[in-house]
């Protein structure tokens, strides 16, 4: 039995006891270092007069005083104290009291010394009975925060069962790093006792990570860490900081940098102690020990052991969001090709599925942008939402809750007119629509960038496609006339994008004719321009891109112009039901004007959002692990999902909070096929291995020969189109087609000539579905129109809108004139980009006359100028700056000479020249950016402007106000952007064994076919060492056997030779002739090589001799 403990009055007689040295020590009996006793031991034994207290050594003074004195406070129980007190108690009341004895000299004590105030690391406990089953939490002053976590109420991480026993306590604490002083927790082992004999899963402690997530919530926070194997623990506090996209190296220097400062405190007040000691020696304080500092390492390690808990949970989360108005999907591949692998993560891409709102559904890595990789991830979304499809056709069967529209950017038709139809233009049961913002991109992706009328040119075309609400324009302009300051371009785009509603017209015969009709000006005033250049004396031969005469209507924009409106027509763009959310009435601009804020679910911009989320997330990352990958992007979009959730009033989780880590009933689906990003990678991966692999074994089958198509003459047609000796090839450009040999005969590559278009309709032949027999003027797309009817309501509106018909069509050339023989070459003509280069733009005044810019205006036009791109305007500044100041005193002598008043010129500097040009350049091609530089192109400009502002209420108006109309906006409360779960869910830990799921898996070794040979090797063997009467050898754990014969390798000889291992030679049923004459060339070879270096070495000696 347990020995009593002692009470506080035993242990005070047993430290008299001590201090007399009766008994010596206490060996054995010492109290224990959590006693409040153990000071006054400590103090008794390291007292320099209780360990002189022998007689028979101690040493006194005259007056009988140990030279040792006493610093324990037990000085009466060790014999220092002298006797002078004890006399005057005995002495009689009329005998004088003995004289005190003088006080004899002490020896100098040593220098105090000053702690550095760092605190330690605790002490743990050694006994079970101390910690099993115990959380308590230690603050002692000069140590670390000391925590003991021994719960044991928890589950096997590798099997889950509750049967489970501790082994022993774990007597060194482990470090958790924090953001400061880290602190410390004492666990204790664990072990499976399932079956008796455990599950065979390696033991635990009870602060692992894998066993804390098994334990109850609030059991959890306590320990408020991840701690991965014999890693330091992390605190939450980081993790969090990861779960909100900080870096690990960010959170390593922030520990470093507060440490940094704790330590600095410390040595303040260890030296304003120093200095307040008198006597005392500075000793040079410690620098930061690096032991205390959150490694990257670490914290990227607890992150993933995180993130591998709470995946679960996250996929679930994700699993309950849908969309309601619109799908849209889209590929990237900057992002995912940062991961590393060896099965092809550098050449994946990134496959992103976004609801309305900007909801991310799903966001997969596959291997290509191949459509078949998305199958799965597309069922599971269409399952999501309740709905069932023909996977062969696509066509819906049970709608449920899948929305009726899906936007791309690619594969919306294959791109010739009428080939949309009802059997084709659905995918996973969704409409298929092209995003109109890829659309005008297109087009904008061919126009010269430095072009002045580019911006101009795009709005048109936005306001082409696009019919805004009238309600809206004029609530916004309204709302304007209360803003102190003017707003800029930019501006004003983002506020019609946030104000104005809008929707894409089915009368998409109008919006082709309103195209062709901006075009047809667009080609007018370059026209235009470039005549009143040629009758200026320029030539206009061989001009840069930077020249007003360049035109904007290119060869390759009429090319790409030409396919959008193939897509209109075919019914890829317009709206087939309402895509405005409203949101809710917003403050403009702080001027107490309260509008309607609109979001649109239209397009695939919101995943052009999640591409640019992703970039910033990973720009700095090179060479990730894949697992890395998954933890960053999953946490960051679902931060993402739920700011967005919280911003359409639908509720959601805080950012950054698992939904392990909320105790209220989380209405998530009970489970999910969802995987994100790389988990799907090599889910598909693994499926097409196995494909590929049935597909093989299917071959070797079939005995039929399998016969390659040859290549389609047509290819080889087109292919020969790039031949070009001028220049190499720029990828970059537009795919072009098969060209007409009339076309190549032009002497003005990469533009339009305009007496090209001869004939009056197009000649579409490229374009035709092949499945059609008839004319182009007799085929229709679903809506009725063919491009030729829009080319001729594009003249009937022209005419109708005004438009000065010489000027519209210069030469009486249209744009249906042979439009189908414009084609555009990629290559790039690298004779003729030399030749642009050294021209020079043709000189023009701009038309302002300030008295200080009078020079500058002079020197401007004068010779080649920054604007012309021939000369950087650092070195035209250091030209005309001395001639300018060389004029400037010129003009001052001029005036004192002549007695004239001092004229206002100034010094100059670089900076205020720059902004000065700048602003001269703005406003001398202000005109032009209009299409104005002369009188003819400018009312071009302006009859546009009227007819594309001129609108019926039937447009702008009724769509808007009517109910049901395309371009009513639907409330957010109205949208239903989550899964209604009737039961809360239960999450479950993940076993320690799915980290290996996660992670790619190893290849496997393929089945291996019966080697006929190695079968007849091993049975002459046997039969070898029958006849000769030996025995195969055992098999020993350590030793290695031959497989032919079952003999060790090192000892037998059969033959007169041995094994080789490297040759697989066997001496039981090989030729014993193979073994000698490969030793006889092993020892040749070896002869040559010794001679090789004797030679050598004799001719070194001779060298040095």
């Amino acid at each position: 039995m347990p020995k009593d403990a002692k009470t506080d009055t035993k242990w005070r007689k047993d430290l008299r006891d001590l201090a007399r040295r009766k008994p010596k020590s206490l060996r054995g009996k010492a109290p224990p270092k959590t006693s409040k006793f153990f000071d006054d031991y400590n103090k008794i034994i390291n007292c320099p007069a209780w360990n002189k207290t022998d007689k028979s050594s101690s040493q006194q003074t005259l007056f009988g005083k140990s030279a040792d004195m006493c610093n324990c406070g037990y000085e009466e129980y060790h014999g220092t104290q002298p006797d002078h007190w004890e006399n005057l108690r005995s002495a009689q009341p009329w005998e004088a009291p003995a004289e005190a004895p003088a006080p004899a000299p002490t020896a100098k004590p040593p220098p105090p010394e000053i702690p550095f105030g760092i605190p330690k690391v605790p002490t743990p406990f050694k006994k079970k009975v101390d910690v099993r089953d115990v959380h308590k939490s230690f603050n002692n002053e000069g140590e670390f925060p000391f925590l003991i976590f021994c719960y044991t109420c928890g589950k096997c991480p590798h099997c889950g069962t509750t049967n489970i026993t501790d082994t022993s306590v774990n007597l060194t604490p482990k470090i958790i790093y924090t953001s400061g002083w880290p602190r410390f927790v004492q666990g204790m082992g664990m072990k499976c006792c399932n079956g008796g004999a455990g599950c065979g899963g390696p033991g635990w402690q009870t602060f692992e990570s894998t066993y804390v997530a098994t334990l109850p919530l609030d059991l959890q926070l306590k320990l408020n860490a991840v701690i991965v194997g014999a890693s330091g623990g992390i605190d939450m506090e980081l993790i969090m900081r990861m779960r909100a996209n900080n870096s690990a190296a960010s959170i390593e220097d922030t520990s470093r940098a507060t440490l940094t400062k704790l330590y600095a405190g410390l040595e303040a007040i260890y030296h304003r102690k120093v200095a307040a000691t008198p006597g005392c020696i500075s000793v040079p304080f410690p620098a930061i020990d690096e032991f205390y500092v959150a490694k990257a390492e670490a914290i990227m390690k607890a992150f993933i052991r995180d993130y591998i808990n709470n995946k679960d949970g996250l996929n679930r989360e994700w699993a309950t969001i849908v969309s309601q108005r619109a799908i849209s999907v889209d590929h990237q591949h900057s992002v995912a090709r940062k991961a590393k692998g060896d099965k092809g993560e550098g050449q994946a891409q990134s496959f992103s599925i976004v609801g309305d709102g900007g909801l991310v559904l799903s966001y997969v890595v596959v291997p290509s942008t191949e459509l078949s990789f998305v199958h799965d991830a597309m069922m599971e979304i269409v399952e999501r939402h309740g709905a069932t499809i023909d996977v062969a056709t696509h066509k819906i069967i049970n709608q449920g809750n899948l929305p009726k529209i899906v936007y791309v950017d690619t594969n919306c038709c294959n791109g010739k007119l009428g080939s949309r139809n009802d059997d084709n233009k659905y995918w996973y049961g969704m409409i298929k629509k092209l995003d109109a913002f890829h659309l005008l991109k297109r087009v904008g992706n061919q126009v010269n960038d430095d072009h002045p009328r580019k911006g101009r040119f795009m709005q048109r075309l936005s306001q082409c496609a696009f019919t805004p609400s009238k309600e809206d324009m004029d609530a916004l302009e309204a709302a304007r006339k209360f803003l102190p300051h003017p707003l800029t371009d930019r501006q004003k785009k983002s506020d019609r994008s946030l104000y104005v509603r809008r929707y894409i017209s089915q009368d998409v015969k109008m919006i082709v004719a309103k195209f062709l009709l901006l075009l047809q000006m667009s080609i007018a005033q370059d026209k235009s321009i470039k005549r009143q250049h040629v009758l200026s004396g320029d030539p206009c031969k061989d001009i840069s891109k930077s020249h007003d005469a360049y035109p904007l209507i290119s060869k390759k924009v009429m090319h790409v112009s030409r396919n959008q409106c193939i897509h209109f027509l075919n019914g890829c763009v317009h709206d087939e039901d309402c895509m405005n959310i409203d949101l809710d009435k917003a403050n403009y601009r702080g001027t107490g004007v309260f509008l309607n804020k609109n979001k649109s679910a239209r397009g695939t911009t919101k995943n052009e959002v999640v591409h640019s989320v992703t970039d910033r997330v990973f720009y700095s990352f090179n060479n990730l692990r894949s697992i890395v990958f998954d933890a960053k992007a999953h946490w960051k979009l679902t931060n993402m999902n739920r700011r967005i959730l919280k911003r359409l009033g639908k509720p959601s989780l805080p950012p950054c909070v698992s939904p392990l880590e909320v105790t209220t009933p989380l209405h998530f689906v009970k489970s999910t096929p969802l995987k994100f990003g790389f988990e799907y990678f090599y889910h598909v991966k693994e499926n097409l291995d196995q494909k590929v692999d049935d597909e093989a074994l299917e071959q070797l089958d079939r005995t039929a020969v399998i016969e390659l198509d040859d290549v389609d003459a047509d290819v080889v047609a087109e292919l020969d189109i790039y031949e070009d000796e001028e220049g190499d090839t720029d990828s970059d450009t537009a795919a072009a087609v098969t060209v007409n040999d009339e076309i190549l005969d032009v002497d003005i590559p990469d533009s339009v000539d305009m007496d090209t278009f001869r004939h009056i309709v197009f000649q579409l032949d490229d374009a035709v579905d092949p499945d059609f027999d008839g004319d182009d003027d007799d085929m229709s797309t679903n809506f009725g129109a063919t491009l030729q009817e829009c080319g001729d309501l594009t003249h009937q509106i022209a005419g109708s809108a005004g438009f000065d018909k010489e000027a519209l069509y210069p030469d009486g050339v249209n744009i249906m004139d042979n439009l189908q023989n414009v084609r555009a070459n990629s290559r790039r003509n690298v004779g003729l980009r030399q030749r642009q280069s050294q021209q020079t733009n043709a000189a023009k005044a701009p038309d302002f006359t300030e008295q200080m810019k009078a020079k500058w205006i002079e020197l401007w036009s004068t010779g080649a100028n920054p604007s012309d791109n021939n000369i950087s305007f650092s070195k035209w500044y250091t030209r005309v700056a001395k001639e300018y100041k060389a004029w400037k005193m010129q003009q001052l002598v001029n005036a004192a000479e002549n007695g004239e008043p001092v004229p206002q010129l100034f010094d100059v500097n670089y900076d205020t020249v720059k902004e000065w040009a700048d602003r001269m350049k703005s406003i001398t091609e202000g005109p032009l950016t209009h299409g104005a530089f002369n009188a003819e192109s400018a009312r071009l400009d302006d009859s546009f402007d009227s007819f594309i502002s001129e609108t019926t209420t039937a447009d702008n108006v009724t769509p808007f106000e009517e109910e049901g109309g395309i371009g009513v906006a639907a409330s957010k409360d109205d949208i239903n952007l989550t899964i209604q779960v009737e039961t809360p869910s239960v999450f479950e830990p993940p076993k320690s064994g799915d980290v290996a799921k996660l992670l790619p898996k190893r290849a496997q070794k393929k089945a291996t076919t019966i080697d006929e040979v190695f079968i007849a090797r091993r049975a002459i063997a046997k039969r070898n060492l029958e006849a000769a009467g030996i025995d195969a050898d055992e098999k020993v754990a350590g030793k290695k056997r031959c497989k032919v014969c079952d003999k060790y390798f090192q000892s037998f000889e059969f033959n007169g030779a041995m094994h080789l291992r490297n040759n697989d030679f066997c001496p039981a049923a090989d030729d014993p002739n193979f073994y000698h004459e490969h030793t006889e060339a092993k020892r040749a070879a070896k002869r040559e090589v010794k001679k090789k270096y004797i030679r050598k070495k004799r001719a070194g000696d001779k060298d040095n001799t």
